[in-house]
């Protein structure tokens, strides 16, 4: 019994470790997993860590764009979706146009067109503020040296995937402004490939999903910690530095 209560005791003292950086990026496929929806209570907690600055969020002009097509393409296929609804509903109204409404009643055309620059719009509107880089001005060369020497995220499925370049760009950028700014930068994503890529980065710190990184920003830094900091933030010598 007492070797149960330690184990316990352990287990409860194991504490998640605290935030390394403040500095986070969200990989494509870690927005698609929450249906672009910025509605999600993981998407709202993620803003409301930005909005205290407990967070900074990083973007890249890839990872827009391939957000702006994926959006898009869910977009015509649910007008899809509606428009065969509406052509149903039609006939349904012909047969009980009492209870359904009148079936003379013209129906706006849906511009699919317009319904996703919109959803896109907000929610790229929703994203803000982020530290925003530039992936596409990457040189290719040292790309193209991973390509061929079969290294992260080039190195699944014998190393031949050419969908690959987008991820192997945006690790190649945001590990390049994460040395040059001397800290380092939290990378979201469940693709395995972008996972093993960001751990091959001594500057980024590869995580799965955005619940994980939710949950270690919740850990609070010790009191005593803190004070420490606040005497050191006090001195002249810092305001000088």
């Amino acid at each position: 019994m007492a070797d149960d209560q330690g184990d316990s005791a352990g287990a409860t003292s194991r504490e998640r470790e605290p935030l390394r950086t403040r500095e986070v990026f969200l990989d494509t496929e870690a927005y698609r997993r929450l249906g672009f929806d910025q509605r999600k209570p993981s998407l709202q907690a993620l803003f409301a860590d930005v909005a205290g600055d407990r967070l900074q969020l990083h973007m890249t002009d890839i990872t827009l764009s391939e957000i702006e097509r994926q959006m898009a393409a869910d977009a015509h296929e649910a007008m899809k979706e509606i428009s065969r609804a509406r052509a149903l509903m039609a006939r349904w109204r012909k047969r009980a146009p009492k209870t359904l409404g009148d079936p003379k009643r013209l129906v706006k055309p849906i511009n699919s067109d317009a319904v996703a620059a919109e959803a896109f719009s907000r929610f790229q509107g929703a994203l803000r503020p982020y530290h925003m880089h530039y992936a596409t001005r990457h040189s290719a060369e040292d790309i193209f040296r991973a390509y061929f020497d079969r290294e992260p995220p080039f190195d699944g499925q014998g190393g031949k995937s050419v969908k690959e370049f987008p991820d192997a760009f945006v690790i190649a950028t945001l590990d390049k402004w994460a040395f040059e700014d001397n800290t380092s930068l939290y990378v979201v994503t469940s693709d395995k490939g972008m996972l093993r890529a960001a751990a091959a980065c001594a500057n980024l710190i590869p995580i799965e999903t955005l619940d994980e990184l939710l949950e270690i920003a919740t850990v609070e830094h010790n009191p005593d910690v803190i004070a420490t900091i606040e005497i050191i933030v006090e001195q002249p010598e810092f305001n000088e530095q």
